[in-house]
C-alpha cells in the first residue's frame, strides 16, 4: 500500500488549520495539557486557547514563549517535556508495587 508524501499531508493539515476546518476541538473532554508555542507557524495559538476552552477540569494551557511549531530550541523542548512530566505526575494515578504501603496504610 503506497503512502502519502509525509510533506504533502503536512502541508494539507497546515492548510486545513489556516482555513479553520480543525477550530472545533471536542467538547467536554477532561484532563487536558494543551502545550502550545507562541510563535506556531502550524497551529495557530489561537487553536491551543479554544482546545483549552472547550476542555473540562482538570485542564492546562502551557504557553512557551517564543517557540516555533517544531520547539526548534532545546530550551523550548526541555520546557515541553517538564510540562509534561508535571502533568502527567499530578494527573495519572500512581500505581503502589505489590506488598508496599499504600498512603492510606492499607497494603495492596
Amino acid at each position: 500500500m503506497a503512502h502519502a508524501d509525509p510533506g504533502e499531508s503536512g502541508a494539507a493539515l497546515v492548510a486545513e488549520v489556516r482555513r479553520g476546518a480543525h477550530a472545533e476541538a471536542p467538547a467536554g473532554v477532561a484532563r487536558v495539557l494543551v502545550i502550545q508555542a507562541e510563535r506556531d507557524e502550524v497551529v495557530p495559538p489561537a487553536h491551543g486557547r479554544v482546545l483549552f476552552d472547550r476542555a473540562r477540569d482538570p485542564k492546562r494551557l502551557h504557553v512557551i514563549a517564543g517557540a516555533d511549531h517544531r520547539l526548534g530550541e532545546p530550551i523550548h523542548r526541555r520546557e515541553a517535556v517538564e510540562e509534561s512530566r508535571r502533568w502527567l505526575l499530578a494527573h495519572l494515578p500512581h500505581p503502589t508495587p505489590a506488598g508496599r504501603t499504600a498512603p492510606t496504610g492499607r497494603t495492596r
